[in-house]
């Protein structure tokens, strides 16, 4: 007797295919993590140094494709931006962060980021939900 449209398949093919596609995608990316811990510091500046300069040059042609009119487009590229900004670069410094708080310059340089956001969140300046969310004061 032949199925009837309502009963499930047994085949879990696409399944199969999408689990293996992620086990290889899983295996490179901590391939490549672990390469990318063990580079020198420099080494890692340099890697972080290549997606920075990209994207941000990327936000400020973003901004100038806006201020020409193509809004709709500007706010797109600025959000690709932004996502790729804050997916990957994000993301790869936590990873170079201990390579470069090696370096001399970089260590004073982020100890003075952290005094100042710390100083920062002590006028509660540095999370800006909280001071949206703040009643007026009149």
């Amino acid at each position: 007797m032949g199925r009837t449209v309502l009963e499930p398949t047994l085949d879990k093919a696409p399944n199969r295919d999408f689990d293996f596609v992620m086990g290889v995608f899983r295996k490179g990316m901590a391939s490549a993590r672990g390469y990318i811990e063990g580079l020198e510091p420099y080494q890692s500046l340099l890697i972080l140094a290549i997606p920075t300069s990209l994207v941000e040059p990327f936000k400020l042609i973003a901004v100038a494709v806006a201020g020409e009119g193509h809004w709709i487009t500007g706010t797109f590229m600025i959000i690709a931006a932004y996502g790729c900004s804050l997916l990957f670069v994000e993301r790869l410094f936590r990873i170079v962060r201990p390579k470069l708080l090696i370096l001399p310059w970089f260590a004073r340089l982020w100890n003075w980021v952290l005094v100042v956001r710390g100083k920062l969140e002590f006028f509660d300046l540095a999370d800006p939900s909280r001071v949206l969310a703040r009643p007026l004061r009149y």
